[in-house]
């Protein structure tokens, strides 16, 4: 499925399909339940747009990066410079997702290990 199309989904309809990746990734129930939150953070605390602007920025780190920092200042109460890097993360896991086109491909991440 190409981006545009992904960027298309529901909010639902794209995390169900993340879900199935990282399922097909051979990694824990709790990392991936973990993920399944966590990565969508941006569209739940600010908008869409702005979770799909920093996830397909191609200065990915230091979009994703500030518009984590802003909304996490904005919506937590936590340690904001330790939190960015565990939401840093999951974003670049989803970006793993969006470069093989929503498809599972538990090769692909056996060969990265």
């Amino acid at each position: 499925m190409d981006i545009n199309k992904m960027k298309d989904l529901s909010y639902d309809e794209l995390r169900t399909l993340y879900r199935e990746f990282l399922h097909s990734q051979n990694i824990s129930k709790l990392t991936i339940n973990t993920a399944y939150v966590d990565t969508f953070y941006l569209w739940r605390k600010g908008s869409k747009d702005l979770f799909w602007d920093a996830v397909i920025a191609t200065d990915f780190e230091n979009v994703a990066r500030n518009g984590l920092i802003k909304a996490l200042t904005e919506n937590s109460t936590g340690n904001v410079k330790s939190l960015v890097n565990s939401y840093l993360s999951h974003l670049r896991r989803f970006r793993l997702f969006l470069a093989s086109n929503g498809t599972a491909n538990p090769t692909a991440h056996e060969r990265e290990k």
